[in-house]
């Protein structure tokens, strides 16, 4: 996939969380619609940013798809740890 790159902000945890979102959908949407699914998901689990409905549905529905391994290691940072009590 050569849209996928590191941006300046993305830790390594970010940037290899990212990198499992597309692993897991890549076979699912074309490369420029996975890239920006990726990035707002991103915004999201890292930033707290939120979407429209219909936006934030699908991001939801596409983070259950997400392994649990990744879901536990989110828990476990503690900067992040806010946002998932929010949900």
């Amino acid at each position: 996939m050569s849209f996928l790159f590191r941006y300046q902000w993305e830790n390594e945890f970010q940037w290899k969380a990212r990198n499992i979102f597309i692993k897991t959908h890549e076979d699912k949407f074309d490369d420029k619609r996975l890239a920006s699914l990726s990035n707002a998901w991103a915004n999201w689990r890292f930033h707290g940013c939120i979407y429209c409905s219909a936006v934030q549905s699908m991001l939801s529905e596409l983070d259950g798809q997400l392994p649990d391994e990744l879901h536990m290691a989110m828990k476990e940072i503690p900067a992040h740890r806010h946002l998932n009590e929010k949900q």
